[in-house]
């Protein structure tokens, strides 16, 4: 009767590990084929985007339950540690491996399988995280941190009711592993490095496993000979976890659904401007009408590291002045009708919040040089805009509006009604329609009340709307994106795909950034057979990076013309900067005016040398095959 009893309880145990493990296997054919759509980091593709969006907006990204995760799985690591050096002990003082205690081979060859699941998922990513920790994506599904605490802890429970038979201590041992194994998983989930089916996954994954496990030892082990009753709480544990994962799944779906959190897409008046409005910029268009010429130059990002904002300081003043930046750049930019800079950096109004990388925060005052420098147009649409929350963007806001109200800022807003306008600026008889959006904020989640105060491209298609209003409301559109992938010298397919779309509805000229290095430039033409101008990445305008590509910047520099037959872009170029970085010396340049002696003491040729200016034009012409101007 105690074998059948024995064969039935391992029986149940290698059902339910079955049952599990199907589940898995469902749960990632469902991410793959359903609602797979690019709102991940580097608009990366994530499926179940109905159920992972609202979840990681509802969470966004939290640093403390992230570094408890962190902290708590390596705690894991060291109790599955502490039973691989009794294995090793055993072996070692019996001499054979077949001397070893037939559960401890077993949870070593499960230890082994689990290694080979983590490596796996690795290298096979299925969805990428919801936010970049480091330099780049990292897998996430399944979470292979709760695929570990799951097993080690699971099996560490059983582990613990076998060989501490008759302890007063085995009790306390099991539940510190089944409250270890809860903290990690839960925090792992609350700190929004993953997606919801991600650490579902992980939790399913990692159950079969203890499940086979606790058969498998049932079977060759024959389970708990201690002749008291089974003390092992795994099931409740595994039972809590899953409850509260589930929970918070459902919890997260009604609020998106019953709009307590509006999407991206969504908001009052999306779609449409009011009738005042539209009737206000007609009139504005028809009053455009003659002939103009216009010129234009716009930079790429302006990455305020806090050792550039160190040098600013100014002492005797109390404040920073970043105006030293720019005295090589201004006279070019100064000649142009309008200026347009891509302020990757927030600003923040208080000097205590200033900060690096990842979370930059950057002084208003920085406002002032840009001014000075001939700037006209700002676009604050980045993936660094959430830095500092909605603080952040008020301050960018607050400054430009109170100190500068005759720049155009792009990409923010103040309110749902900014943020269902369009904007124009007109300059020398054109009239121009102006678009900023970027791709995300990091990973961090803008709350549903305050919805309109980032520009995304995950709100498609109120802008491609906006463009076709805009299409016979201005002479040209020109849409300015945050877009790319960082560090790669081409666009990518996604990035192409959004360009040639809002191409088809109407924009004429698209400048990109966010990559951090140059990609090429010129016309595209779509499937429908229009014609846009694009340059697909401007590269870095100033920055403290320390890498050669990543000084080389471009200067998107058109010239605009009106006439009887039409509005249209006459003439282009592309123009290469270089961004200089010695001691206290930190410029920008046209690269035709940058001083060889110069490029010997720049700091990348601590890191990347030697920098030349052959080098630097040599690799202007392998990225966007442009030529080197002539003298």
């Amino acid at each position: 009767m105690a074998k059948k009893r024995k064969g039935s309880m391992a029986e149940q145990k290698m059902r339910m590990g079955w049952i599990l493990l199907i589940a898995f296997l469902v749960l990632l054919l469902l991410v793959l084929k359903i609602d797979v759509r690019p709102i991940g980091p580097e608009n990366s593709e994530v499926g179940f985007a109905f159920l992972n969006g609202p979840v990681h907006d509802l969470l966004g990204f939290k640093k403390i339950p992230y570094t408890i995760s962190k902290l708590s799985g390596a705690l894991t690591l060291l109790a599955a540690a502490g039973f691989a050096v009794l294995g090793v002990l055993q072996l070692v003082q019996r001499r054979s491996l077949f001397e070893v205690d037939r559960d401890i081979l077993l949870l070593g060859a499960f230890y082994v399988l689990t290694l080979i699941l983590y490596i796996f998922f690795d290298k096979v990513p299925i969805n990428y995280r919801p936010i970049i920790l480091d330099e780049g994506l990292e897998p996430s599904f399944p979470s292979t941190h709760s695929m570990l605490a799951l097993v080690i802890c699971g099996t560490g429970m059983m582990q613990v009711d076998r060989r501490l038979k008759g302890s007063p201590y085995k009790g306390i041992a099991i539940d510190v592993l089944g409250i270890l194994m809860i903290i990690t998983v839960l925090c792992r989930l609350l700190s929004g490095v993953h997606w919801f089916t991600d650490i579902l996954a992980g939790v399913l994954l990692g159950a079969s496993l203890v499940c086979f496990y606790a058969a498998l030892e049932e079977r060759l082990c024959g389970g708990n000979r201690s002749g008291k009753k089974y003390y092992n709480r795994t099931p409740g544990y595994f039972t809590l976890i899953l409850c509260v994962i589930l929970f918070t799944g459902t919890a997260s779906f009604d609020a998106h659904a019953a709009g307590a959190h509006k999407p991206e897409t969504k908001g009052p008046g999306i779609n449409m401007q009011t009738e005042a409005a539209a009737e206000e910029t007609q009139a504005e268009a028809q009053s455009s009408s003659g002939s103009g010429k216009l010129t234009m130059i716009a930079a790429g990002d302006n990455l305020m590291h806090k050792t550039i904002i160190d040098k600013a300081w100014r002492p005797e003043a109390g404040t920073h002045d970043f105006r030293f930046l720019y005295t090589e750049i201004r006279d070019l930019i100064q000649s142009r009708d309008l200026g347009v800079i891509n302020q990757e950096t927030i600003f923040i109004s208080d000097n205590a919040l200033i900060s690096d990388y990842p979370t930059f925060g950057t002084p208003q005052v920085m406002g002032e040089a840009l001014v000075d420098t001939g700037f006209d147009i700002v676009l604050s649409a980045t993936n660094h805009t959430w830095d500092k929350g909605a603080r952040g963007v008020t301050d960018t806001l607050n400054y430009w509006k109170t100190a500068h109200p005759e720049i155009k800022l792009l990409g923010i807003h103040e309110s749902p009604e900014a943020f269902n306008s369009i904007d124009y600026v007109e300059k020398n008889g054109i009239r121009l329609a102006l678009f900023n959006y970027t791709y995300g904020l990091n990973g961090f989640s803008i709350p549903g009340s305050q919805y309109y105060m980032v520009n995304l491209l995950g709100q498609q298609s109120k802008f491609l709307q906006d463009v076709r209003t805009a299409e016979s409301q201005a002479d040209m559109t020109v849409c300015f994106l945050h877009i790319g992938e960082e560090y790669h010298y081409q666009p990518t397919a996604y990035q192409q795909g959004y360009v040639h779309s809002l191409i088809d509805a109407g924009a004429d000229l698209v400048i990109c950034a966010h990559p951090h290095v140059v990609e090429p430039a010129g016309y595209v033409t779509t499937a429908a057979g229009n014609t846009g101008l694009v340059f697909w990445s401007c590269g870095n305008f100033v920055s403290a990076q320390t890498k050669i590509p990543r000084i080389l910047g471009g200067l998107a520099d058109v010239t605009i013309v009106k006439d009887a037959s039409g509005t249209r872009v006459t003439d282009w170029e592309f123009i290469p900067t270089v961004c200089h970085f010695s001691g206290p010396d930190v410029r920008v340049f046209p690269l035709k005016n940058y001083p060889e002696e110069l490029a010997a003491v720049h700091h990348v040729n601590t890191s990347d040398a030697p920098l030349t200016t052959e080098k630097l034009w040599n690799l202007w012409k392998s990225i966007t095959g442009l030529d080197r101007p002539a003298e």
